[in-house]
């Protein structure tokens, strides 16, 4: 069953939030009963009927980043990254950029700072951006970062003021993803890279109300095919260096066996304190002898996620 909203929270969405025009047609309901429009001009897909600004912050405010299975744990990942210097958002990129000494780089959504922390031993000059406050006050407090407690609409930042810019797994979230994405242009330096994840809308294509991005993850407000994502970025002097898809979804056997390990790992954290360190100590050791995981690449678009990495070809002419 899916989220239950007061109808008297939804307002209706008449334009497309990627082009701004007004034809769009009706696409499928989510499992939550809201509907998605599909834009009869760009391709994006959007909740036609959404939750109010208001509403959503009453969403997030709940248990959404303490209690889910995605948001869970935000210092014992973090700190992973760092007890391995190692991180998959990182390793994406090591054919595109291995050395980030004096790189200018943005994590916007970054959570308790775990990639930045390790961005800052490599050299580079790192700053967050991240809604959650418990997350900053991790990232802050333990890692000694610059992160901007805030949502990106109201954050302001210089031209031309960052090499590198992470955002994974937030775009879907945002009202006006246009406006988020010429944010990100105005703020990424010529040549600069901008590297990003959204859920990959393609698969809905393939197995209807039986995918799981319509039948979870309720703040969701946009779905990106992949060549809708590919247009847009193109159109803003954007040149694409990878694209591929990765992950299990919710409801594949690999992913529910992987939440429940979590959980038990989680309830043994708690009860046994100790069993915390002898984790930490366990999966040090397993880095050292086996080498970090191998990447789930999948350029046959079977994955959950959309990855895309793409590089600012000329200044600023928005």
């Amino acid at each position: 069953m899916g989220q239950i909203w007061n109808k008297k929270e939804l307002d209706t969405v008449k334009v497309c939030p990627l082009c701004g025009a007004t034809d769009n047609r009706f696409l499928t309901k989510r499992g939550d009963n809201l509907p998605i429009h599909e834009c009869t001009n760009c391709g994006f897909a959007f909740l036609y009927k959404r939750p109010s600004q208001q509403a959503l912050a009453s969403y997030y405010d709940g248990d959404y980043f303490q209690n889910s299975d995605t948001y869970q744990d935000y210092f014992n990942y973090a700190q992973a990254i760092i007890d391995l210097r190692y991180c998959p958002r990182l390793h994406r990129l090591r054919r595109f950029l291995s050395d980030f000494r004096g790189k200018r780089v943005l994590d916007l959504g970054c959570a308790a700072g775990g990639t930045l922390a390790l961005l800052k031993t490599m050299g580079a000059k790192g700053m967050g951006i991240e809604i959650s406050k418990a997350a900053c006050k991790i990232a802050r407090e333990h890692y000694d970062l610059d992160v901007i407690c805030s949502p990106l609409e109201n954050v302001t930042l210089n031209r031309e003021s960052f090499d590198v810019i992470f955002m994974f797994d937030v775009l879907e979230h945002l009202e006006k993803p246009s406006e988020a994405l010429n944010w990100l242009h105005d703020v990424l330096s010529p040549n600069g890279l901008l590297s990003l994840t959204v859920p990959n809308f393609d698969l809905f294509f393939k197995k209807g109300k039986n995918w799981a991005g319509v039948q979870s993850y309720w703040e969701h407000l946009g779905y990106f095919r992949s060549n809708v994502l590919y247009k847009k970025l193109s159109s803003m002097g954007m040149e694409i260096i990878e694209t591929h898809t990765y992950g299990e979804e919710p409801c594949s056997e690999n992913h529910i066996r992987e939440t429940k390990r979590r959980k038990i790992t989680r309830r043994l954290r708690e009860k046994l304190p100790v069993f915390n360190k002898f984790l930490r100590i366990a999966r040090k050791l397993k880095f050292r002898y086996l080498g970090p995981p191998p990447l789930d690449i999948r350029y046959d678009g079977t994955g959950m996620d959309l990855f895309v990495l793409v590089q600012k070809t000329y200044p600023d002419q928005l």
